[in-house]
């Protein structure tokens, strides 16, 4: 994992447990974590934008070997 000022990024997978009970499930993508929103984002492949996730619902990071 790459960090430079508080800045986070890699690219893998996380786990994300919903906090509305539904079941966890991965992500996997390149993931950047920003310390003035403290928010995880993901450019996942499906979509042209990257989704910000809560870092209280994520586990489980795992970095892709390349």
């Amino acid at each position: 994992m790459l960090e430079c000022d508080g800045y986070k990024m890699f690219k893998g997978k996380a786990t994300v447990t919903p906090v509305n009970g539904r079941a966890p499930y991965d992500i996997s993508g390149t993931w950047l974590f920003r310390p003035d929103t403290n928010y995880w984002y993901v450019q996942d492949g499906k979509t042209w934008w990257a989704q910000g996730i809560d870092p209280a619902i994520l586990s489980n990071f795992r970095e892709e070997n390349t």
